[in-house]
């Protein structure tokens, strides 16, 4: 297949853009929706919400990807070098079966199986989006129409604030910050919604 023309990449933009912000929507969705609804109703509603959230991060990944599959745009298309994720085998599986079909090798569902773990899956993915939008902001000639590049700056600032970031100190080596701007140490949703 070719690579994608000018206009490709351009319109490409938008939707890469409405991934990356659904993604981070996704991470806070859930304590916004505690809030609105009744107990009753948030259960099934956390489910949505997490489904959601991890079909952005498989749509994501698939874009990381080193190959593109059939028309797909991936990040390689806007001139990011590809590198792989650092997002374990058992998680990128998983993914998969839970969200593609279902499966006898689900496996049983226990209080560990259940959880999704943010720092296996979303962190290493929500840092590779922070450098794409960096590598895209200095890189991409025009943006699509829905979002312009003040909108993806705005995005950036926001990742930045969810990834750790190096602190230097002038007695000791470099440490990792926590998600403290966004309340984020590590989050455990529940599958089940019980």
């Amino acid at each position: 297949m070719p690579p994608p023309a000018e206009h490709e990449l351009t319109q490409g933009t938008d939707h890469v853009y409405h991934e990356i912000r659904s993604l981070l929507a996704g991470l806070e969705l859930p304590a916004i929706i505690k809030n609105l609804v009744p107990n009753d109703v948030y259960e099934g509603t956390e489910s949505l919400v997490l489904e959601a959230r991890l079909l952005h991060a498989r749509n994501l990944i698939a874009f990381f990807a080193e190959h593109h599959y059939k028309d797909d745009l991936i990040a390689r298309d806007y001139g990011f070098p590809y590198q792989p994720l650092t997002i374990k085998k058992d998680e990128l599986n998983r993914l998969h079966k839970e969200l593609d079909h279902l499966s006898r090798k689900r496996g049983p569902r226990t209080e560990e199986t259940k959880e999704w773990h943010y720092d296996d899956l979303e962190r290493p993915l929500l840092t590779r989006c922070e450098q794409f939008v960096e590598h895209l902001i200095k890189n991409q000639p025009t943006f699509g129409a829905e979002h312009p590049v003040t909108d993806w700056q705005q995005l950036l600032n926001e990742l930045r604030m969810l990834i750790p970031q190096p602190v230097t100190h002038t007695s000791s080596p470099p440490v990792l910050t926590h998600y403290a701007a966004a309340g984020i140490k590590e989050t455990r949703i529940n599958l089940s919604g019980e």
